[in-house]
């Protein structure tokens, strides 16, 4: 959970570059992790170079996560949100 969370963080840090929150909340045994930004950009998801350094953010969650997303919110912001565990 502590990757995902960060992971989405990062992202809005380097991409969005907006405040941004972060929410944590309990789906039956799972953590769902949600971060909302105020970029009106959607994420995507980038096949980096082996040498990269950085692209590799949304494949990890994509991978430890039992279900991802995207959404845009009714007030024009989006929110980023995986399920963990």
């Amino acid at each position: 959970m502590v990757l995902v969370a960060n992971e989405l963080a990062a992202n809005a840090i380097c991409h969005a570059q907006t405040e941004f929150t972060v929410s944590l909340s309990k789906v039956g045994e799972a953590v769902l992790v949600e971060v909302t930004d105020s970029h009106p950009d959607l994420p995507t998801v980038v096949f980096a170079p082996p040498n990269s350094v950085r692209g590799r953010g949304l494949h990890m969650v994509e991978r430890v996560s039992k279900a991802w997303g995207v959404h845009k919110t009714p007030e024009g912001r989006k929110t980023l949100s995986a399920e963990v565990g």
